[in-house]
């Protein structure tokens, strides 16, 4: 539970543009309640099976994005 916990606050603190935000964390005698950012329009494995035209270009774009995210949480 502490390690839930400490990545939930975690997660509370970041404030990255290819991170889904969390806005408010609350918890009660059995549950946590976690307030995101709504993110519509699907998963990234969905957009890339939907694409008609998926080429090098737009996976480096992708690659590119979640390697910021990873930085930016692992600085």
């Amino acid at each position: 539970m502490e390690l839930l916990q400490n990545e939930l606050l975690v997660l509370e603190k970041t404030d990255h543009p290819n991170i889904t935000r969390v806005f408010e964390i609350l918890e009660d005698k059995r549950c946590y309640w976690v307030v995101m950012e709504l993110i519509e329009g699907g998963n990234l494995l969905d957009k890339i099976i939907g694409c008609n035209n998926f080429n090098e270009d737009h996976a480096c774009f992708i690659t590119h994005q979640i390697m910021l995210a990873l930085n930016y949480m692992h600085l």
